[in-house]
């Protein structure tokens, strides 16, 4: 998620997470974009991470080799970034 100052500034000044209580597993995964829509604050639905999930109901792809292939693909979804990238990462040509 990419936030814009004004919304971060919103946010800041305004604190929520009392609503979600302390048990909620993942409250970062719903807290943001539900207040977002409550407010109607604008944004973009855009992802900005590239995440292979190829195998569902398994983890994300790790990548330990990245080729020209797999580069493009990333490349081509307009993601700014991209996950599970191995600290051992080869390229190869």
């Amino acid at each position: 998620m990419c936030l814009t100052r004004e919304t971060v500034k919103f946010f800041l000044v305004n604190d929520f997470t009392h609503i979600f209580g302390n048990y909620s597993e993942v409250p970062d995964e719903h807290y943001f974009i539900n207040i977002i829509n409550k407010y109607n604050i604008d944004y973009i639905n855009k992802r900005i991470t590239f995440v292979n999930w190829e195998k569902p109901y398994t983890h994300p792809t790790t990548y330990t080799i990245l080729t020209p292939t797999i580069l493009e693909k990333m490349r081509s979804e307009g993601c700014l970034f991209a996950r599970k990238i191995s600290k051992d990462l080869c390229y190869s040509r």
